[in-house]
């Protein structure tokens, strides 16, 4: 589907329920029975002012004579919070009270483990995952890690938010300070914890940082304070947790005394980490206080016991064969026409310009403004020359960015699609982040900014790589030092037939792991008595999370645990839904599949197509409903099992033609039906749309329409 349904979180849509297509009695011809209207409403229970305007919905739907909602949403049941469920069962009872059934709509392709919100601790039981193959590594002489905290300085902000870090209470006890700081343009001030009830927390938590097993850090901070009640419980914090972020021991929980009022005091805190390769990091107050604590640049750092770092050789990804990105910080322009050299751009000198007073680095910029002026479709966009890239590999695209007065910041998009797609339609290859990448993290007006992007080429030996503007706005963008680099062992998947597998450059030998190497995050560590040495060249395979346009990572369907969590969705929206009438299965888009070596194995041994793969998500999907409430209906989107939408032979990174998708479409399902296409489809000769409504009709199945 395109963007346009996703809007449904502030349009509704109406549905009108048809049964297949009969003949009216007096033989003039087909004729259609709406017997059912609803809306389709997606609603995030979490949010009370959400929840405010979806009573409206629910009021004027009742006036309307509608018979219910279908109501959709951002999370999997099995993690509604205390909140949510409230919310649903006050809606699902004052529908009630109105005549109108609400319907669940909570079941759809997202691991279910690792909702939308969520940081993937349990990816690698379920999330869908894509092969790389053949990642050149060599194992060099190991370095300490120095300065792991991210915005140690605490220099970088976003409104009332601190980059890279969590505090408590922003805005209330914490704040930003750039009067008071030890060094740089700002620090952290904490005050007054008694205003942050019932725990009186005020402390600074870090995400989950990777260091290696067995060695000593050390975690360094500077203090000043000024009039606080409570010094002798500034507190230190620090948690280990295995390489999958589970298996949690606390390295360290231990006061540091201060003084009430001091100036700027350095503190260092040393530990051990074991075998622990994941830290969460915390330190500040767990008390009920009054006064201001500053702080200023921390850094955690690893150290020997003697205070000098000993380390072990790692391995790294090497990018082999070398990519280079031609006139990459946009430098050379044709002196005869003007134009910049091997790249193109949408109208030089209406919306598009040679910048040589404002760039990031050399002599030139590329200036997109004022995208107005180039209707019907605004286009403003800078298109590199075809990249040479290797298949089934990991790159790291980048570029510098700054704007002013840019009205739409969200619309500033980047768009890497194959150049040679080897059948796959609009394969768009982001494996990390949304489906154009930087529009939602960029502001109006901000300061030369790089933003990285990461994509798997599946079978694409050529790249196209696009940034600017597809959108109608005012202000400027400039881009700048596009850049692309190889990585290895990014976002690795590790589960039954998804190995790490390492080999010699020649393939003739493979090495063990444990003994030669041990996996962590973009490398490999070499223990001693490994048979690699410093310059060993490596063969490194792997799976790579496989991040969908939106940036979640779809399930696998192949996986077992995958329906016995949609299970337990079922039965939870069962109870919480007062016994529905039907439940709504989301299945639509589903652009990542098929990619999971255990669909083989459940096939007979035969590989999947992508049409079977969904066909047996659906029908095992369908089986579980009927096992919660046998007398349900189940409702689906029709485009993943409908022939005049997306169950076509070639979609996007869809593994194997997805036809005959709609065997596992029971004759009793009710099909959501969204296609609006006109245009005449080449089988029918007739508007895509109406083949669609009726090649269900012909299946039995009764269907809900847009109205």
């Amino acid at each position: 589907m395109n963007e346009c349904k996703k809007c449904i979180l502030v349009l509704f849509f109406v549905l009108l329920i048809i049964y297949p297509l009969v003949s009216a009695s007096d033989g003039s011809g087909p004729k259609n029975i709406f017997n059912k209207r609803y809306v389709l409403y997606s609603l995030d229970l979490s949010k009370q002012d959400g929840i405010n305007r979806f009573i409206g919905v629910m009021d004027r739907a009742a006036a309307a004579g509608y018979n219910g909602i279908v109501l959709g949403g951002p999370y999997h049941a099995r993690n509604y919070s205390q909140t949510m469920v409230n919310n649903t069962v006050f809606l699902v009872n004052y529908g009630r009270r109105l005549g109108l059934v609400l319907i669940p709509g909570h079941f759809d392709q997202r691991d279910p483990l690792n909702d939308v919100y969520d940081d993937l601790r349990g990816k690698n039981e379920l999330a869908e995952a894509v092969p790389v193959v053949d990642t050149k590594f060599v194992v060099e002489e190991g370095t300490p890690l120095v300065d792991v905290l991210p915005n140690s300085g605490f220099e970088e902000w976003s409104g009332l938010q601190v980059k890279g870090l969590s505090v408590d209470a922003l805005g209330v006890i914490a704040f930003k300070d750039v009067t008071v700081k030890h060094s740089g343009n700002a620090s952290l001030r904490i005050q007054d914890t008694f205003l942050n009830p019932p725990y009186f927390h005020g402390r600074v938590m870090t995400s989950f940082l990777s260091v290696e097993p067995n060695r000593v850090y050390q975690l360094s901070l500077w203090v000043k304070t000024e009039g606080f009640s409570q010094p002798s419980k500034f507190k230190v914090y620090i948690r280990g947790y295995d390489e999958n972020e589970t298996g949690m021991n606390v390295l360290l929980d231990a006061y540091r005394a201060i003084t009430s009022t001091q100036d700027w005091t350095e503190y260092k805190i040393n530990f051990t980490n074991g075998n622990k390769t994941k830290l969460l990091v915390y330190f500040g107050f767990w008390v009920n206080a009054t006064g201001k604590v500053w702080f200023d640049d921390a850094n955690l750092s690893e150290v020997g016991f003697d205070g000098v770092s000993q380390r072990n050789p790692v391995a790294t990804a090497r990018m082999d064969p070398q990519v280079v990105i031609p006139n990459a910080g946009f430098e050379e322009w044709s002196a005869t026409s003007g134009v910049p050299f091997n790249l193109s751009v949408d109208k030089l000198n209406l919306v598009i310009y040679r910048d040589t007073e404002v760039k990031h680095s050399g002599n030139t910029s590329i200036r997109i403004q004022d995208t107005f002026l180039n209707p019907p479709y605004f286009p403003g966009r800078i298109i590199l020359n075809p990249i040479a890239v290797q298949p089934f590999r990991t790159y790291e695209l980048s570029v510098w960015l700054k704007t002013q007065d840019v009205n739409k910041p969200d619309k500033i998009s980047a768009y890497v699609p194959g150049y040679n797609t080897n059948g796959y339609q609009n394969l768009t290859l982001f494996t990390e982040g949304y489906s154009y990448g930087m529009g939602a993290f960029v502001s109006s007006t901000q300061n030369w900014t790089q933003y990285k992007f990461v994509i798997n080429t599946f079978y694409e030996t050529r790249i196209r790589v696009y940034f600017g503007l597809w959108y109608n706005t005012s202000g400027k963008v400039w881009f700048d030092d596009v850049n692309i680099t190889e990585l290895g062992l990014y976002n690795t998947i590790r589960r039954n037939f998804m190995p790490v597998v390492v080999e010699s450059s020649d393939g003739n030998t493979v090495y063990q792991e444990g003994t030669d190497y041990v996996v962590r995050n973009q490398k490999l560590s070499i223990p001693t008595g490994s048979a690699l040495s410093v310059g060993s060249e490596l063969k490194v395979s792997w799976y790579q999370l496989g991040n969908m346009i939106d940036g979640v990572a779809p399930a696998s369907a192949c996986q077992e645990r995958f329906y016995t969590e949609l299970k337990k969705d079922a039965q939870r929206l069962n109870a919480l839904f007062l016994n529905p009438p039907a439940f709504f299965v989301g299945y639509d888009e589903w652009r990542l599949a098929n990619w999971d070596p255990a669909c083989k194995e459940l096939n007979g041994g035969v590989e999947m197509t992508g049409g079977q793969y969904m066909a047996y998500a659906m029908n095992r999907t369908e089986k579980l409903i009927k096992e919660v409430r046998p007398d349900a209906e189940v409702m689906v989107w029709n485009d993943m099992f409908d022939p005049f939408h997306n169950a076509v032979p070639n979609y996007y990174a869809v593994r194997g033609t997805v036809e005959g998708a709609w065997e596992g479409v029971s004759p009793n399902t009710i099909i959501m039906n969204w296609g609006t296409r006109q245009n005449n489809d080449a089988r029918t000769n007739e508007p895509q749309s109406w083949s669609s409504l009726k090649f269900f009709a012909g299946r039995g199945n009764h269907q809900m329409i847009a109205g």
